[in-house]
């Protein structure tokens, strides 16, 4: 379910206008009239057994970007994407230079961690937790790490930890078999294989699990983008169903 929820996050990220108000700021519903068209805000019944406590009537929705067809033509809308469709592994290294250049350590290759008493290594601290997640105190956990949502789930967090400390590990064997690369070779071929190790397990480990071996027989990758019903539809399900009883651990029940 893990490696489920972190392929989805992978190659899809609803791009949608996070600072647009869809209800009042008492939360009441704002009137069509006078609401933005991208909103479509949830009305709250005035008895709902639990935001009547906080007198709230109104739930924020934003419609998520959407764009023309990949042959630009008139018909159904297609939402835009804020990851890249790639199995690049871009949740630990992000789909943006400016994020990937500040997930760097800078040195040997590496990519930055906190470390605990006992030595173990840890994504990196937000600078702001109570603006990244939904905590009340500035020393509460709130992972930085390639894609933003690794707080929405502690087993999502668990993937990504895993794979950090796979770059760091690869970074350390690189740079004691080849002394004479420099910091940014050493990240970029860790990169690789940590991209490489990602797809194997995807495409010949985690898909034969779920499709099934006859129907993965003779997939050949070659087009980089995703249509949303497969990112936002075929994975949800999976993602959920494996994580519940009686399917959980068990790839057979949710076919």
């Amino acid at each position: 379910m893990r490696s489920s929820n972190t392929t989805e996050f992978e190659i899809n990220a609803t791009y949608a206008n996070s600072t647009l108000k869809c209800c009042g700021e008492n939360g009441e519903v704002i009137t069509s009239s006078d609401a933005n068209e991208a909103c479509i805000s949830i009305d709250v019944p005035v008895n709902d057994s639990f935001y009547s406590q906080f007198n709230v009537r109104c739930l924020n929705v934003v419609r998520s970007m959407t764009t023309l067809n990949k042959r630009c033509r008139l018909g159904p809308a297609e939402q835009f994407s804020a990851v890249t469709h790639f199995l690049d592994a871009s949740f630990v290294y992000g789909s943006e230079q400016l994020l990937a250049d500040s997930l760097r350590l800078r040195q040997g290759g590496l990519l930055k961690t906190q470390k605990t008493k006992d030595g173990r290594h840890f994504m990196p601290n937000s600078k702001e937790p109570t603006k990244d997640c939904d905590v009340e105190s500035e020393d509460s956990v709130c992972y930085e790490a390639g894609d933003g949502r690794v707080n929405q789930h502690p087993g999502v967090a668990i993937i990504h930890t895993l794979f950090l400390r796979e770059h760091n590990r690869i970074a350390g064997i690189l740079q004691g078999l080849n002394s004479h690369w420099d910091d940014n070779r050493l990240y970029l071929e860790a990169k690789r294989i940590v991209i490489a190790i990602w797809q194997h397990i995807t495409y010949i480990e985690w898909l034969p699990l779920v499709l099934g071996e006859y129907f993965v027989g003779d997939i050949h990758p070659v087009l980089s983008n995703v249509a949303s019903m497969e990112s936002e539809a075929a994975l949800r399900p999976i993602s959920v169903s494996y994580s519940s009883p009686p399917s959980c651990g068990k790839p057979e029940r949710i076919r």
